[in-house]
């Protein structure tokens, strides 16, 4: 792509690292107006956060996959499991770079959007991994006159008696947390069926990617098949969506039972476990692994694909105590 180009009349000229957007015929111009009206923006004011780089990638795998800008808007997580389906179809292990600028730019659009609406399946799984992140931490105490943190009332009385007026505050002092979040997502076989124009396991990464842009948080990584990879831990956002990038390709068995155990391993106090799949599989943790969860301080939120297994899918939500979010429905 070059410094100018045009896509169904619609033209881009780069300007630095933005873009300007303009129609060169009525019927362009109708179709930005109806693109910007579907986000509720005026023309003008619609913006997305991105790289010019990661722009021309997702124009690329756009034309690939034959849809428009309008389509995008509308439809941006259908559109982003088609582009990175096509892409994968053309370049194979080689599209990994242009997946990731896919689902960066997708994601955004879709942050965008939820950040204006605040409702619905989407809000859901956001808010889920929000209120279920903990509030903080007590690291220790401090004796100071100055207020430095909170004051411990019965560490203070217990000073202030052996003391008397020379004891200082006994204060706590907490560290601000980091929201941390496991991402799971299912690459077995059946992930390769076909959802309309696309495979499965697109799909997937596409909800994963969703939640990577749009929690500040830590992010660890695992794929699964009948086994467990894991991908990457104590990501950033960027890092964790080009690890969700790499999963381009179902194939083997299906172990949720084995991606849960090595999930509840890695995660620490206070984590949120969100698992992507169609949940087609006959076996649930056993109690050995259940006990150890429920012991621990680990949230798990499922979030079912197209075509998932609703037997499977509600036996696992009693067993893990987890919270079934369907954020396809809308996007």
């Amino acid at each position: 792509v070059g410094q100018s180009f045009s896509i169904q009349g619609v033209i881009f000229d780069r300007v630095g690292s933005y873009w300007a957007i303009y129609s060169s015929s009525p019927e362009a111009a109708k179709m930005l107006r109806d693109a910007a009206a579907s986000v509720s923006k005026a023309p003008g004011s619609l913006f997305i956060e991105t790289s010019y780089r990661d722009f021309d990638e997702v124009v690329k795998a756009l034309k690939l996959a034959g849809g428009s800008l309008e389509q995008a808007i509308e439809s941006p997580l259908y559109w982003a499991a088609t582009s990175v389906y096509n892409l994968v179809k053309i370049h194979g292990s080689n599209a990994v770079g242009k997946i990731s600028a896919v689902l960066r730019v997708f994601g955004s659009i879709i942050a965008n959007r939820m950040a204006r609406t605040a409702s619905g399946e989407v809000d859901r799984l956001i808010s889920a991994i929000q209120r279920y992140s903990r509030s903080g931490v007590v690291e220790g105490y401090v004796e100071e006159r100055t207020p430095v943190g909170r004051i411990d009332i019965v560490k203070t009385a217990i000073k202030t008696a052996i003391l008397g007026p020379d004891a200082k505050p006994v204060q706590r002092i907490y560290v601000e947390p980091v929201s941390r979040v496991v991402l799971v997502v299912d690459k077995s076989g059946s992930m390769g069926e076909k959802i309309g124009a696309f495979e499965n396991i697109a799909y997937a990464a596409g909800i994963a990617s969703l939640v990577a842009n749009s929690v500040d948080a830590l992010f660890d990584v695992i794929a699964f098949d009948s086994n467990v990879y894991q991908l990457g831990r104590d990501l950033d956002q960027r890092g964790a969506i080009d690890r969700l990038a790499s999963i381009s390709e179902a194939g083997g068995g299906t172990s949720y039972s084995s991606a849960i155990e090595h999930a509840a391993d890695i995660a620490e106090e206070g984590s949120t476990v969100v698992i992507v799949g169609d949940f087609i599989d006959t076996v649930l943790p056993d109690a050995s692994v259940l006990s150890k969860i429920s012991g621990r301080d680990i949230k798990f939120v499922l979030c079912p694909t197209p075509g998932y297994n609703p037997g499977y899918l509600e036996a696992l939500r009693r067993a893990l105590n987890a919270e079934v979010i369907h954020p396809d429905k809308e996007l």
